[in-house]
């Protein structure tokens, strides 16, 4: 796999050349015109016609945007030429693009111009490339080959376009042409490419211009290694003859060039930049496992070129575990760079031995100043652990340097490189001392009076050129790496000198902070937090992180940062300051209230609240917290409402229900106990799921079942009847309009019934421990009894309705449903504590419907009879075992006899 050039520098501004690796044009942006240079460029250029045409040369007066315009140009000429099958003319744009490569006059400019030049070369080569191997191997990839499986034709052709570069006059688009058609040679002899790599690098020595020679090198190597890593000594070699070339680059000759051009010498070397972390990734990526070739750089360093460019790439391209190993040999270089011991001189105070900031920044001699150096050294030390003896000693080195920086750009760059190092490799106390340090610096910059960004400039990342990056970016990327790196966010955040750095960050920079914060909290490693101070510190990053949100904004989006601000609400926990607590859900629930999963999680936060005042007070609250919970069930009652779905809403109000029971509150229970019973009708009876439409039956089914748990143990209402809200359920589900083939009536009539019969019981199944149920307030009451009775029998004439319309379904699994209702309501009637003559005809009714639909459904589908038969097997023993058990009492009307013959004819 090959090594693309690419780059995090943008090259456009003269004064931005930091942390460059291999150029692509795509992390290039153009150019605006205060970047550009007054001059213009005087370009020789081929016009290209048609191949029967005489060529004829032009000269084009351009700026640089133009030739940037016009190499975009030719590229796409390129690809359509090379459709249109005009081979030659394809070859000579390629020559034109590389001659563009000649003119040296604007440094600054060059790499930009480069990188869409070999785009073009790379193009070229890739054509060519998978042109004869279509020939050769019918198709554009065949893999690895050798010049034996290559037929005559195809030889014959490779042949001729290497007869082609090879008659290319000017040296300079002979080799970058050659360079990238080098595959090509493997059509024609064994092992083609280190030869052909040697003599191409040898032909670069004879490239006056040292820049034009040295990315000419970059080029061969970048080309190099997609076909071979093998030979290491001649990737050295190629470094070394580099290193020479950039030594001649400083000579006085040069120097006045650079002077005649108004270029900065400092800044013309970090042209190289890209050249050089080519040449050392090379050497790097062709080294042995075994081979320290760290050890190998810094000697060339120390013997061949002492400068920071050399060391500042060095750090950068070198694996982290070698830099790391090799830190104490890299710090004294840093220490013993010319531009640094200059920096460090003129930061000395003339009285005493104390370093301080001097009122302006010394300038760098050299290519790379002291900034750069610790910050990219900084980087490597965060991705690799030093020994445990040099830990503090690097960060103190480092530091007594980082501290003497006055400009708070270039220091807050050193900054945002070390500060996962404490993290990472000391404790809280070396990260509260670094951030102290910081905050003195960033509190004394002009640069952060004001808090409000006029344009806000996107956080730097690993795609964006920190040199170029303001002040407040690398505060606020400093800040999201301590948020990233952290293990526990709630100590980090608890921190005053981490919220003082965030109070100045602007909104854009505060806006990825918090969404880092924000998703660090939410970690299920993450301890809960308790400080009011914390959670408060934690609710505006997140206002800041997600107001942004609209109706334009995806709904996948929404979604993910809706199940974030869950997480987080779970996170804040105040312990016994259950007043803080409640008034942070209703921040919450007033910031956000577009996030429905918030909304619903907040009102069972709330419900819990309830029950965790309940616990602390041991269910003998005071007026106070009486209070206290009605405010809580006011939240939940007006919250609710606000919720789209409807099940949700439904099992909310189950839940505030269940809260209200539980704090003896039953006038605010009553009510939501009815304001949950009329929801029923708004269930939908379908939804989307996916791309899938399905029914809610099962859904309703569930949530109509917890319905009936609870109205059990709710007591009734003292001038509205014990079975007010029974009834209004029992109307409400027989008013509901259900799909024409739904088997769901049958069966929440059914559980209905086993409700009714529930509480007839002299003791109720399960109580709240709070409030007395209908078996304490009703007990041994003839008319309560007699109530319940008619109410039961209502049920049972629906249920039976209901079978009936079944009956004209006619499906198999309509009679499997219409047998299992009627076992389940015989069982419950017969388990029921009124037992009467009316009762026991009903349960007789229910088995002959259950005798009767038996026998359709084994003659229908016997296997599917067979699949149900566990089902119905077990409510018979059920029904067979409760006969039993009644037969023995003496007040068992004679008609259970009948009911026992019955189940025997079921059974069997």
């Amino acid at each position: 796999m090959g090594i693309d050039f690419k780059t995090q520098g943008d090259y456009e501004d003269p004064e931005s050349f930091s942390r460059i690796t291999f150029l692509s044009p795509e992390h290039l942006v153009k150019y605006s015109e205060k970047d550009m240079p007054s001059e213009r460029f005087i370009l020789r250029l081929e016009k290209l016609n048609n191949a029967d045409v005489k060529e004829q040369e032009e000269i084009l007066e351009l700026s640089f945007q133009d030739v940037i315009e016009l190499a975009e140009k030719r590229k796409g000429e390129l690809v359509e030429a090379w459709k249109s099958n005009e081979k030659v003319k394809s070859l000579k744009i390629v020559i034109q693009m590389t001659k563009l490569l000649t003119d040296v006059t604007y440094p600054y400019l060059y790499p930009r111009l480069f990188a869409l030049v070999c785009q073009c070369l790379d193009i070229f080569g890739d054509r060519v490339y998978e042109r004869l191997c279509t020939l050769a191997f019918r198709t554009a990839h065949p893999g690895r080959f050798s010049p034996a499986e290559v037929d005559s034709k195809t030889k014959e052709t490779a042949q001729n376009w290497l007869l082609k570069i090879s008659s290319i006059r000017e040296l300079i688009p002979r080799i970058f042409v050659e360079a990238s058609l080098l595959r090509v040679f493997s059509f024609l002899i064994e092992k083609p490419y280190t030869h052909t790599l040697k003599r191409l690098l040898a032909q670069t020595n004879g490239i006056g211009h040292p820049l034009i020679s040295a990315y000419a090198r970059a080029y061969i190597a970048k080309k190099g290694m997609e076909v071979t890593r093998k030979d290491g000594d001649m990737y050295k070699n190629n470094f070394s003859d580099f290193l020479f070339q950039l030594n001649n680059a400083k000579s006085e000759k040069r120097q006045a060039e650079m002077e005649s051009l108004k270029v900065e010498f400092s800044k013309y070397l970090r042209v190289y930049s890209p050249c050089m972390q080519m040449c050392i990734a090379s050497v790097i990526k062709s080294s042995k496992p075994s081979d320290d070739i760290v050890e190998y750089l810094l000697k060339e360093h120390k013997n061949s070129c002492p400068d920071s460019l050399l060391l500042f790439h060095l750090i950068e391209v070198s694996p982290a575990d070698l830099v790391v190993k090799h830190a104490e040999e890299i710090l004294s270089r840093i220490k013993a760079d010319a531009g640094v011991k200059a920096f460090l001189e003129a930061a000395k105070v003339k009285k005493g031995e104390e370093d301080v900031a001097p009122q302006q920044p010394a300038k760098e001699p050299t290519a790379y100043g002291i900034h750069r150096l610790l910050s990219v050294f900084g980087s490597k030390l965060c991705e690799s652990t030093p020994r445990d003896d040099l830990k503090m000693t690097l960060l103190n080195e480092v530091w007594k340097m980082a501290t003497k920086i006055s400009n708070v750009g270039d220091y807050l760059l050193v900054a945002d490189s070390f500060i996962e190092y404490p993290i990472k490799h000391c404790t809280d106390r070396e990260t509260e001392i670094l951030l102290k340090d910081i905050t003195k610096h960033v509190s004394s910059a002009p640069e952060f009076e004001s808090t409000t960004a006029l344009e806000p400039i996107p956080l730097v990342d690993e795609t964006t050129t920190r040199d170029k990056a303001t002040p407040m970016n690398l505060l606020g990327s400093l800040l999201v790496r301590c948020a990233r790196t952290h293990p526990s966010m709630g100590t980090l955040v608890s921190f005053t000198l981490f919220q003082r750095l965030a109070a100045y960050l602007d909104d854009a920079e505060s806006k990825e902070l918090g969404a880092m914060i924000i998703r660090s909290v939410a970690r299920p490693s993450d301890p809960p937090i308790t400080d009011s101070v914390t959670s408060h510190f934690l609710f505006e990053m997140a206002k800041k992180a997600f107001l942004w949100i609209d109706s334009l904004t995806h709904q996948d989006e929404i979604n993910s940062i809706d199940q974030l601000l869950c997480s987080f609400a779970s996170k804040v926990n105040m312990g016994r300051d259950i007043e803080q607590q409640l008034t942070f859900y209703v921040d919450m629930r007033r910031v956000f209230p577009k996030f429905e999963n918030l909304k619903c999680n907040l009102v069972l936060y709330v419900n819990s609240l309830i029950m965790h005042t309940l616990k602390m007070t041991r269910y003998k609250y005071s007026k106070r917290a009486q209070s206290f919970i009605k405010s809580c069930l006011s939240y939940s009652h007006v919250t609710i409402p606000s919720v789209v779905s409807c099940s949700q809403r439904i099992r909310l109000l189950i839940s505030t229900s269940a809260a209200a029971l539980w704090s003896g509150l039953l006038g605010q229970a009553d009510v939501l106990l009815q304001l949950l019973i009329t929801q029923i009708q708004d269930m939908p009876a379908t939804k989307v799921v996916g791309n899938d439409t399905v029914s809610t039956d099962e859904e309703l089914v569930e949530l109509i079942s917890e319905i009936i748990s609870l109205l059990v143990v709710a007591p009734g209402h003292p001038t509205l009847g014990p079975f007010m809200l029974f009834k209004g359920l029992i109307t409400m589900v027989n008013e509901y309009a259900w799909p024409k083939e739904s088997f769901a009536k049958g069966v929440i009539l059914s559980r209905l019934i086993a409700g009714l019969c529930a509480i007839g019981q002299r003791k109720l199944p399960y109580h709240i421990r709070t409030i007395d149920s209908n078996d304490v307030l009703y007990v041994q009451s003839e008319e309560y009894t007699k109530e319940l009775g008619e109410l039961i029998g209502q049920v049972v004439e629906l249920t039976y309705e209901e079978i009936r319309k079944l009956r004209i379904i006619n499906t198999i699994e309509a009679h499997k449903c219409v047998t299992v209702v009627s076992l389940w309501e015989a069982e419950t009637l017969l388990s029921g504590p009124v037992l009467t003559i009316n009762t026991a005809k009903q349960i007789t009714k229910c088995l002959k419907q259950a005798e009767k639909f038996q026998e359709e459904f084994k003659t229908k589908q016997a296997a599917t009879f067979l699949a149900h038969a566990d089902t119905i097997t077990l409510h018979l023993k059920n029904l067979m075992k409760l006969v039993k058990d009644k037969a023995e009492k003496p007040d068992t009307p004679p008609l259970i006899k009948g009911i026992y013959t019955h189940i025997t004819k079921v059974k069997d």
